[in-house]
């Protein structure tokens, strides 16, 4: 079971539209961790944190364009296990043997590994399995990067796993974080009640591990993309082509322990509601990864938070909607600014 990580190469991958940025690296928690920022420092400060086993290159050029325009000081940064920054797993011999295996061996493994980790009802069952870190050392990356960069009260984004630990952040830093929102994530994968991934999903993921398995990257990251699209908006596979190698060349781990760390880690049902910071909670409709009833779960669970329901959206950044989230997400923010200053 250890080696389930491998399986996830490109689950929470996300439509982008990235240049090649510079970015420095900053010594946090003894790890390196690369980063980067748009804007004016004397705006509000936005860190935004991405999903599972996706370098800081998937969040969108133009997204970000939007929040800066809207004068907010936006910091993006690489995850540990992933990106420039500090990789902790990486191919290990056995890793390394199924892949100059036969195929059928490769397919045989995958279909035994999936059988173990989703349960009957056809949820994630990825609790108990060693991990060298979870969502709190995560989240302990983030505050200490923004403590690092010397700031230290600040708005929190994060999408899917980002968004899990924007929460966790959230939740044990309350006196650093002004705000939160959590885009396309969850409360936890085992909270009773919550549907799995849509089976065709899973077994969307199979075939993308299979190609991973087969030294296709490039072709497994294009496949996930297709299948985690909603119904509302095209996928344009040759302007996605061009987003993957972009993100490739940043440097996307396969190995990387980020699903290993979510197993690891307790679920924030009974943390959220104690939770007095304001939050904004986006869900797609159609999310086939992290099901719509996991954003409305969250919001459940937070005070007084504020819900966004994008229709016929799945697990993905959608061009047409950058604007309208982006002005959501600053409308959020200084609403806050603005019944401080009263």
């Amino acid at each position: 079971m250890k080696y389930l990580t491998y399986l996830f190469p490109s689950i929470i991958l996300l439509s982008v539209s990235f240049s090649i940025y510079s970015g420095q690296i900053s010594k946090v928690n003894n790890i390196d961790i690369w980063w980067d920022s748009f804007g004016e420092e004397t705006d509000p400060p936005l860190l935004m944190i991405m999903g599972l086993n996706a370098n800081s290159q998937h969040w969108p050029i133009d997204f970000i364009k939007e929040l800066v325009d809207k004068d907010l000081y936006v910091v993006i940064y690489d995850n540990r296990d992933t990106g420039k920054s500090t990789w902790i797993n990486n191919e290990n011999f056995f890793v390394k043997l199924i892949k100059i295996s036969p195929n059928f061996i490769k397919k045989w493994f995958v279909d035994l590994i999936f059988g173990s980790m989703v349960d009957e009802e056809g949820r994630f069952n990825i609790e108990g399995i060693p991990s060298s870190y979870d969502i709190k050392d995560m989240s302990s990356d983030a505050i200490s990067l923004m403590k690092n960069l010397g700031i230290d009260h600040f708005h929190v984004l994060g999408v899917s796993m980002g968004g899990m630990i924007a929460q966790q952040t959230a939740i044990d830093y309350p006196d650093n974080i002004i705000s939160l929102t959590s885009w396309m994530s969850s409360p936890g994968f085992n909270v009773e009640g919550l549907k799995g991934p849509e089976p065709f999903f899973v077994e969307a993921i199979k075939q993308s591990a299979l190609l991973n398995f087969q030294n296709r990257q490039s072709e497994s990251i294009l496949y996930i993309y297709e299948k985690q699209t909603g119904s509302k908006y095209n996928f344009n596979r040759s302007v996605y082509q061009k987003r993957v190698n972009r993100i490739i060349d940043h440097g996307e781990n396969a190995n990387s322990g980020h699903m290993l760390a979510v197993g690891a880690s307790e679920n924030r049902l009974n943390k959220l509601p104690n939770m007095n910071i304001p939050t904004l909670v986006i869900h797609g409709t159609e999310d086939p990864l992290i099901p719509f009833d996991h954003g409305k779960k969250t919001h459940s669970l937070i005070n007084n938070s504020k819900f966004i329901a994008l229709e016929g959206v799945g697990h993905e950044f959608v061009k047409e909607q950058y604007e309208f989230i982006a002005s959501e997400i600053y409308n959020h923010i200084i609403n806050i600014k603005g019944e401080a200053d009263e």
